[in-house]
């Protein structure tokens, strides 16, 4: 499934992150939002979290973008490593830590 069809047009996922070529659509209807798993990270999972443009439109109050990593050796919570409104820190993140990012400049 795609994000659009999970959850609709409106959320206006931006192109930096819908395009990417190694950003996986992980997007599930159950969850608040479109989601993106990052590939090839080895143990850590990261995923990015792309909500509502609309904060009315959001459910429980977070930022428009979140990171969220997963270690598949603990097995515990998803831990929340960024949250932010603002797309440009969002992909300075991104870049400064996940390396696939830092390859594309």
């Amino acid at each position: 499934m795609s994000w659009e069809s999970e959850h609709g047009e409106d959320y206006e996922v931006p192109p930096e992150i819908d395009n990417h070529p190694d950003l996986l659509d992980a997007s599930y209807k159950n969850d608040s939002c479109p989601a993106f798993d990052v590939s090839g990270t080895g143990d850590m999972q990261y995923t990015i979290w792309i909500d509502h443009p609309d904060p009315g439109a959001r459910e429980g109050g977070y930022s428009r973008f979140g990171v969220t990593v997963f270690n598949e050796h603990t097995m515990g919570e998803p831990e929340t490593i960024l949250e932010t409104d603002d797309l440009g820190q969002l992909l300075a993140f991104l870049k400064k830590n996940i390396p696939k990012w830092q390859k594309l400049g």
